[in-house]
């Protein structure tokens, strides 16, 4: 009897393990899509990295095609022909010239040396509120944001590294323009990026 009773056991385990561990890795597959599907309303950089890239390219297939008139697309090609704008707006310029001739978010990217979330929040704020929302952010008022240890962590370490393509090294402007690309901080000066390099002893690259 206690031979048939482990014989019993044993089976059982063979037949209960596989269906354990399918359960366990349907619960973190679940669970993963969970946290993806309740966050796509929050801001997206609050997502897991893993997930960002999924939301970026999942938005902007939804999102609706740029359509820019003919006097927009003069006032964009004139933006970039003078190149006296913020570098940042220059490259937000050519966002929407090139999503206008159709090409995908990969192309762009390659393209420009930016990132999807750059893309998607141009396209945005092109839909929502007009071309110049969509090339210059919105005046702050008060107090500026604080730095803080992370974010001069982050200016520190993009300070020393290599520079955007077909630039020697960084300026503090291509800096400042860089850091809020990235939403590391809303916004940040040429000045204050000099200020904080200083303080932590950085140089750019």
């Amino acid at each position: 009897m206690n031979a048939l009773f482990g014989a019993s056991v044993v089976e059982v385990e063979a037949v209960v393990a596989p269906i354990v561990h399918l359960l366990v890795h349907v619960y973190v597959v679940l669970d993963s899509y969970l946290l993806f599907y309740s966050n796509l309303q929050t801001r997206p950089s609050t997502l897991p990295t893993k997930h960002q890239e999924l939301w970026y390219s999942w938005a902007m297939r939804k999102a609706q095609p740029i359509q820019l008139t003919d006097e927009q697309r003069a006032e964009l090609e004139q933006l970039i022909r003078t190149g006296k704008a913020a570098a940042r707006v220059q490259n937000r310029a050519r966002i929407l010239l090139l999503s206008q001739e159709g090409k995908s978010e990969a192309e762009i990217v390659a393209a420009l040396h930016t990132s999807p979330a750059t893309i998607y929040s141009v396209r945005r704020h092109f839909h929502k509120e007009g071309l110049q929302r969509a090339l210059y952010d919105k005046p702050h008022f008060g107090r500026p944001p604080r730095i803080t240890g992370d974010v001069q962590a982050k200016l520190a370490m993009l300070a020393c590294s290599t520079p955007p393509k077909g630039r020697e090294r960084w300026t503090l402007q291509l800096l400042a323009d860089k850091m809020v690309e990235l939403q590391y901080i809303d916004t940040i000066s040429d000045q204050a990026v000099h200020y904080t390099l200083k303080k932590t002893n950085s140089n750019p690259g």
